[in-house]
């Protein structure tokens, strides 16, 4: 936090160049990744204190997961002249079933140990086939084995049983010790839960050694999951796949297509449900993004008749939605969807979900660079005087979302400024009639219109709107504040669209 508050003056104070300015942005954005990732082992581990940690597997293509990993450590490796040792088995099979997330969060917290800890000599890095079983109800699975081992400082013996207990960090005295010591842990209960646990090996002055062994399904003997669509590999920059966008919030559509013309597919747009089953017998797209809230049919119910049409049935359709709080990612694939991601989408999640689906490689189309950090956006639930330490408008979170893209930015703030009155004057309708489910819809729209923007207070009001309303409470002296928050943010995007427009 010392970090991003002293380069933000920098960059407040003082005429600097453009080179100057780019490097200040990259240490602050360093820095930000560096405090989100304490956020997310802080979020961790108090899920794990809760025992409300959960895994969530999925088919891994096993051979770029571990290419993945090599190419982070590398880099980190290289920075500090460590030679990097690898040592992958040619027999690995090339899809297995596990919590790609969650396997990556271990090796990369093991590997990054390894590099922070080591000042010279080498980090050797191992994976290897165990063996393979299938006596079990003829499923098959393999156990594969995973091995860490540096040349770094060592662990005294008396210390070991301490490197996984949270907060603990017992390096002997090394400089520029970071974090809260949290990642062992973490790592521990997720090889846990995957029904395995991580052992260690350590000598003072020569070194470290980590191991754990995991069995995992083949990919091919589990998870039946609706077909992809036919010809998945025939997409490219020549035939660019159909992607048709189902949300009835003109900003997210206007947002995916946006992104999506990025990455140089063809687009259909449907407004609700009904749009959606009407058009997509027509034009049979390739893919289809799907808001899971939408009035009338909402989006469970329009892919399950999608899924009776025939021709049409095998289509990949990939929920979308702000609504993660009463359904994990597992049961919203378990109900018929292929995929999920939550909104605010990021670029790169829509090239992952085309290259995953269609085999289509967006990566790299029209030089643009799609790797985007993603923010996760926080449900604010305060009280009113919390609430004006909130910014109204937050130019930087929009602009990092968008790219630092100020015409689209534009377009936005004026969407958003013809939509706010509308949604205003039709939420204040449904509370005066107590008609909760329509509040609730009308508080989604809202909600999606805000994060975009980051316009954090008026989020904050609608929270405490949204919370009452779950049980029945609704308070008049609430929906008075958030218009008046409302008028306050109208007013501050027209002063940000004029400041655009004037550059």
């Amino acid at each position: 936090m010392n970090s991003i508050l002293g380069y933000a003056q920098l960059l407040q104070y003082g005429k600097k160049t453009t080179e100057e300015y780019k490097n200040i942005s990259n240490a602050i954005l360093d820095s930000c990744k560096y405090l989100l990732s304490l956020i997310d082992d802080l979020l961790d581990i108090s899920k794990i204190e809760n025992s409300s940690f959960e895994l969530f597997p999925d088919i891994i293509d096993f051979k770029a997961f571990i290419n993945s990993i090599l190419s982070i450590i590398q880099v980190l490796a290289h920075k500090k002249n460590i030679h990097f040792k690898t040592e992958i088995d040619k027999d690995l099979p090339h899809e297995i079933i596990a919590d790609d997330k969650r396997l990556h969060q271990v090796l990369i917290n093991l590997l990054g140990n390894a590099v922070k800890f080591t000042e010279q000599g080498e980090i050797y890095f191992c994976v290897k086939k165990v063996q393979y079983n299938d006596d079990q109800l003829d499923k098959k699975t393999i156990s594969v084995g995973f091995e860490i081992k540096d040349t770094g400082p060592g662990i005294k013996q008396d210390r070991l049983k301490e490197i996984f207990i949270p907060y603990k960090q017992v390096a002997n005295k090394i400089k520029n010790l970071e974090g809260f010591g949290l990642g062992l842990s973490i790592s521990q209960r997720i090889i846990q839960l995957m029904g395995s646990k991580i052992c260690v090996e350590s000598t003072p002055g020569k070194g470290s050694r980590f191991l754990f062994q995991i069995e995992v399904p083949f990919a091919n003997e589990i998870l039946t999951k609706p077909k992809e669509v036919k010809g998945k590999s025939v997409f490219n920059t020549e035939n660019p796949p159909i992607v048709m966008i189902v949300d009835d919030v003109l900003t997210n559509r206007f947002i995916l297509r946006e992104f999506l013309n990025i990455l140089g597919c063809n687009i259909l747009l449907a407004e609700n449900g009904h749009e959606c089953l009407q058009k997509v017998k027509k034009t049979k797209p390739d893919i289809i993004l799907m808001d899971i809230q939408m009035p009338g049919i909402d989006g469970f119910q329009t892919m399950k008749l999608i899924r009776k049409i025939n021709e049409i049935k095998h289509t990949p359709i990939i929920a979308v939605s702000a609504s993660t709080i009463s359904m994990t990612k597992q049961s919203i694939i378990e109900k018929g969807f292929n995929d999920y991601v939550s909104k605010p989408v990021v670029m790169e999640e829509l090239a992952t979900i085309l290259k995953k689906f269609l085999n289509y490689d967006a990566q790299h189309i029209g030089n643009k660079n799609i790797v985007i950090s993603q923010i996760k956006q926080k449900n604010y639930q305060v009280n009113n005087q919390e609430v004006s330490m909130l910014p109204i408008l937050d130019k930087q979170k929009a602009m990092s979302y968008l790219k630092n893209d100020q015409l689209l930015l534009k377009e936005i703030l004026e969407m958003t400024l013809k939509e706010i009155p509308l949604y205003l004057d039709a939420l204040k309708k449904y509370i005066s009639n107590k008609h909760n489910d329509k509040i609730k819809f009308q508080i989604h729209k809202f909600k999606t219109c805000f994060k975009l923007i980051g316009a954090a207070r008026c989020q904050a009001f609608l929270d405490i709107i949204s919370q009452k309303n779950k049980t029945s409470e609704n308070d008049p002296e609430d929906l008075h504040l958030f218009e008046i928050e409302c008028n306050k943010l109208i007013k501050q995007a027209k002063i940000m669209i004029q400041e655009i427009e004037n550059r």
